[in-house]
């Protein structure tokens, strides 16, 4: 008894330490796993729009769909749309002011 009299300082200091440390260690380990899933995040909208683009510069002037679970839309690139009243001969009426 005369042991933990003396010393009862040094075990709540040591165990403090070591909560801390414990505390200290879960919260770097949090960050980590929200920046891992941010840069997944960012990878995968890096990734799409990459896809979109690629499928709108498409030489074949072809509209493509894009869809989720709220709904679906057609995409085509709008200089495709430009150039075709060129193509086919035609122009289109611009309204008068």
């Amino acid at each position: 008894m005369n042991f933990f009299q003396k010393n009862w300082k040094t075990i709540v200091v040591g165990l403090w330490i070591v909560f801390s440390a414990l505390y200290i260690a879960n919260s770097m380990w949090n960050n980590f796993q929200v920046n891992v899933m941010q840069n997944s995040y960012v990878a995968w909208q890096n990734d799409t729009i990459g896809q979109i683009i690629t499928k709108a510069s498409d030489k074949a002037c072809q509209p493509f769909n894009i869809y989720n679970q709220a709904g679906k839309v057609d995409l085509i690139n709008v200089a495709c749309l430009q150039k075709a009243p060129q193509a086919n001969g035609t122009e289109q009426a611009t309204p008068k002011k």
